[in-house]
């Protein structure tokens, strides 16, 4: 699982769903903070990676997921993203409108959606 924190400089949330991804047995590649959309997309074209989990902290940034989700579009990757994050736990509703296949409010939230995922090794 590739994760990372998009235009924001603060990591601590993609950092603890890494630590709890890790623990349950998934390997997670960390990008760290203020990542653009299409670096998401360059790594998971390269590297095939089965899920992308985006941790954001300001509403500006959320929206960036949905340039991640068009740009994995029209590489034709059907890789899922996880998101997180106070703008989604604000807007409950904010992961479907930016492209996003689930949204956790917690980390371990955030890997039981991981582990519900068809194709990923666990």
């Amino acid at each position: 699982m590739l994760i990372g924190t998009l235009s924001d400089s603060h990591g601590l949330g993609q950092r603890v769903v890494s630590y709890y991804l890790s623990a349950a047995g998934v390997h997670v590649i960390s990008l760290g903070i203020t990542v653009p959309p299409s670096v998401f997309v360059k790594r998971a074209s390269q590297e095939h990676f089965d899920a992308i989990a985006i941790s954001v902290l300001m509403y500006r940034s959320a929206l960036l997921v949905q340039e991640v989700r068009d740009l994995l579009d029209r590489e034709g990757l059907s890789v899922p993203i996880l998101v997180g994050g106070a703008p989604f736990n604000m807007d409950r509703t904010l992961w479907q409108q930016v492209g996003a296949r689930a949204m956790g409010s917690n980390p371990a939230e955030g890997v039981a959606m991981v582990k519900g995922w068809a194709g990923l090794a666990l």
